[in-house]
């Protein structure tokens, strides 16, 4: 486990959250399947604006799911890396950054009680040799 792998898993998280966004925003946009102005229901074209954003969301919802087991197995692998640290004080720092989201500010609180925002990070990057 590297710094990197650290660092990719949380750049994951964050597109994760971007494209549940951008499923949100689809299905909130998209017309109701029976939402006909005449009253008079219509043959679907593949022009249809219904069937193009559904087409979309199922889209955006396969390539959600692929990150999502891929961010589980990466998160496990994390832990389990965070588990075994030979300083259990680094193995909390890595859970509650990078598994849990914490800020570097609010891991510092939670595990000093005080505000420090470069304190753990500086931990790490000793931890990880990158100075």
């Amino acid at each position: 486990m590297t710094i990197e792998d650290l660092r990719t898993y949380q750049k994951t998280k964050q597109t994760i959250r971007a494209l549940e966004a951008e499923l949100r925003a689809v299905y909130a946009e998209s017309p109701k399947p029976n939402d006909n102005p005449g009253g008079k229901s219509s043959v679907r074209t593949s022009s249809d604006p219904t069937a193009v954003k559904a087409q979309k969301a199922i889209q955006i919802r396969e390539k959600l799911e692929a990150m999502l087991a891929e961010q589980r197995k990466r998160a496990e692998d994390i832990t389990e890396f965070s588990l075994h640290v030979e300083n259990p004080e680094i193995g909390c720092i890595i859970r509650l950054h990078y598994i849990g989201g914490y800020t570097w500010e609010q891991t510092c609180v939670t595990l000093y009680g005080y505000r420090d925002r470069w304190y753990c990070h500086r931990k790490i990057r000793r931890y990880f040799g990158v100075d």
